[in-house]
């Protein structure tokens, strides 16, 4: 007799994909939320450095309670395995240096690379299905979004090594953005050998529980990182998971494990793929 597998399984495998979407956007959403966008901050803005190259790793503080809710799953497959008399392969353990995504942001002032690159259950076969044994093995998948000499392309490199290019755009100048209010990052600390101003404990962002954590990079002359849009970029955040979930087992940490301004960049990092459609 040959058993359906569960169609939860596959779902629930994929929860942990979904949670890790909704990084950068939080992220993001706590820095506009933390930050005013008026002319009339002018007088309170930080300027945004040039040319850097920064490269921010998010981890889970406890990588052993990341995907604890998916073991019970996994518990549910192998018994469908056993029926099927199929060897169980045990559930995966996360290395104590998992990190579930690293972004790298560089800019040399004119062009840009955003690159963002995640692990996380998948592979070649289907997660948590008997007959594989109920197999989970950690996949990689990354997407690069570069801009040269006013052009823009996409690349994305899924879990299965595929390689896809969008093709390149031709950017329109934008006006400059408004400076941002960012009197509320008055807090000064050291992550990692990096200065960085980060939110009081009595901010929105922080006593919502949007964010733990929230600190921008505190660079000379009052200066700190901007993306392309001309925001403050969050180089170390601490968060629940699911996000607003007090008291939640898992927290995320992302923190900036490289970081160089004002040196010269590698015109490669920069290099679009032409011929794309």
């Amino acid at each position: 007799m040959q058993l359906n597998r569960p169609k939860n399984l596959t779902q629930a495998a994929g929860i942990a994909g979904l949670m890790v979407l909704c990084l950068s956007g939080c992220n993001q959403a706590a820095s506009e939320a933390a930050s005013g966008t008026s002319a009339s901050s002018q007088s309170n803005a930080i300027s945004g450095l040039s040319s850097y190259e920064l490269v921010l790793a998010t981890r889970p503080e406890k990588p052993e309670l990341y995907y604890a809710h998916i073991k019970p799953f996994h518990e549910l497959c192998a018994l469908a395995a056993q029926q099927l008399k199929v060897p169980v392969k045990p559930f995966l353990t996360l290395p104590a240096n998992f990190v579930v995504e690293r972004r790298t942001i560089a800019t040399d002032g004119r062009n840009r690379l955003d690159k963002t690159e995640g692990s996380g259950l998948g592979g070649s076969q289907p997660t948590l299905s008997p007959d594989s044994g109920c197999a989970t093995e950690l996949g990689k998948s990354s997407n690069a979004q570069m801009t040269s000499n006013g052009k823009r392309q996409d690349i994305a490199v899924a879990s299965n090594g595929t390689t896809a290019a969008s093709p390149i755009e031709i950017l329109v100048d934008m006006p400059p953005a408004k400076p941002q209010d960012l009197s509320d990052y008055s807090i000064k600390k050291t992550v990692l050998g990096h200065p960085v101003r980060c939110l009081g404990a009595a901010n929105p962002v922080i006593t919502s529980q949007l964010l733990l954590e929230a600190c921008i990079y505190d660079g000379p002359s009052n200066s700190t990182l901007r993306d392309e849009e001309g925001k403050a970029i969050l180089v170390y955040s601490r968060q629940y998971l699911p996000v607003g979930n007090k008291g939640a087992p898992t927290v995320l940490v992302t923190e900036p494990v490289a970081l160089s301004v004002g040196k010269p960049l590698d015109a490669a990092l920069f290099k679009l793929r032409e011929g794309a459609k």
